[in-house]
């Protein structure tokens, strides 16, 4: 599963697709991110934090009938695909980062997050993402702010 940089598109991969296909005998499939490429925005006032992108690139992987998947992602692509490793390393056979960065997210934050974002409950992405919202939940925003702070110290 190939998934692209800020800014960007899956056709970032066509010319490396081909040659990973020939070399190793393998399918990759290249996503559009939502807001990217040929896919659709997700609303006016919506939000596109790092980890917004998780369920997109699972139910991906959901739709290809895959219980995991190798991912291969540059720059912003990277990022999310080791934030899929950290909070559902079940679903990922490896990871290939090009240019990738670190995330801000610690584990024990990103767990819980990612569990209400299997039951559809994403809040914090806001109500234009078209992902559900549990207000009951602190937003996502807020958790990666307190993660950050305690990282710098």
């Amino acid at each position: 599963m190939a998934l692209h940089g800020w800014l960007d598109n899956a056709a970032t991969f066509s010319r490396l697709a081909p040659a990973l296909a020939t070399a190793l005998g393998i399918r990759l499939v290249a996503l559009d991110l939502p807001g990217h490429g040929h896919s659709p925005h997700r609303g006016v006032r919506a939000e596109y934090p790092l980890w917004g992108y998780m369920p997109d690139v699972l139910e991906a992987v959901d739709a290809l009938k895959l219980n995991s998947a190798t991912f291969v992602g540059h720059s912003m692509g990277a990022g999310v695909a080791s934030l899929i490793a950290a909070a559902a390393p079940e679903r990922v056979d490896g990871l290939v980062l090009i240019d990738g960065l670190a995330s801000t997210t610690s584990v024990p934050r990103l767990k819980p997050l990612m569990m209400r974002l299997r039951r559809g409950n994403c809040a914090g992405c806001g109500p234009a993402s078209g992902h559900s919202s549990d207000t009951s939940a602190p937003p996502l925003s807020t958790i990666a702010s307190a993660s950050l702070r305690w990282r710098r110290g």
